[in-house]
Order: structure tokens, then sequence, then C-alpha cells
């Protein structure tokens, strides 16, 4: 059995307006200490800054790519062209905030779930992600509903 799906990498919105946000907040910081000569504070906001402007430009580039697939299989799935063994993914975990839920899989021995293992469905998300239970299920693979870490 076979079942591919049109997923995107999630990047959220409220990820973003933060990250705007705190670059407005410290390019403010930035400009009010500008006339002072501690070069180490003026280094760690330029330093800040291109962080958080680094942020933007990937939540703008994972919004502008393509969806991508999972394909769900007998043996595991292949997200985005790796495969992952189902006897790799310690479980599934689900999140719904105002639309359809975002996925996360953690690896066996990870606290953290890997950004490349972090995604949302293209279409209709609640059918699909009730097909992805289903497949976990089969493997008894654990299905929780929790808020999770990224890296």
């Amino acid at each position: 059995m076979k079942r591919s799906f049109h997923i995107l990498f999630d990047k959220g919105w409220r990820h973003f307006v933060a990250c705007i946000f705190m670059c407005l907040c410290y390019i403010a910081l930035f400009l009010s200490k500008l006339g002072e000569e501690d070069r180490w504070l003026q280094l760690l906001f330029v330093l800040i800054i291109g962080m958080t402007l680094w942020e933007c430009a990937t939540f703008i580039y994972a919004r502008s790519q393509k969806p991508k697939v999972l394909v769900l299989e007998e043996e595991g799935m292949l997200l985005n062209g790796a495969r992952i063994h189902q006897n790799e993914i310690e479980k599934i975990m689900l999140t719904h905030y105002f639309r359809d839920p975002t996925v996360g899989i953690l690896p066996v021995k990870r606290r953290w779930v890997p950004r490349r293992y972090v995604f949302r469905f293209s279409e209709d998300g609640s059918v699909q992600a009730d097909e992805l239970r289903a497949w976990a299920k089969e493997r008894e693979i654990k299905v929780v509903y929790q808020k999770f870490l990224r890296w």
C-alpha cells in the first residue's frame, strides 16, 4: 500500500511577525547606541539583526517553495526524498493551531524534532492526518497531540 500526500514545510506566520518585530527593536536599539564607543555591543546588535533577517529570509523561502511529497509505504515513509524506516520513528506529534495540523516526526533517541521532519498537509489536512494516524496505528507508532520543539 503506497499513499502519497502533498506537504508544505511549516514556517509559521507568528514566527515571521516575531522576527520582524525583534529586528525593528534591535535596529532601534542599535541606532540609539550608535554614538557610543562600545564596539562589542555594536557587534552584538549587528549579529542579532543578521540572525533575525536570516530567519525572515528562510520564512520567505519556505513559503515560496512548491509542495513536497510524503509517501507512506509498508516499511516506512518517504519524506521529500528521505527514507524513514518505521523503526526509526519514536512518535508522530500533531499540533493544531487555527487550521490544518502541523506534523512532527520524532526520530528514536531524539528530544527535538528536526526541522526537515516538520510539515503540514497542503490540502485537506484533517483527512490526511487521519490517514497518517491509521498508517501509524498499523505499524504501532505512537501518535500524540502535543506541542513539540523543533531543531
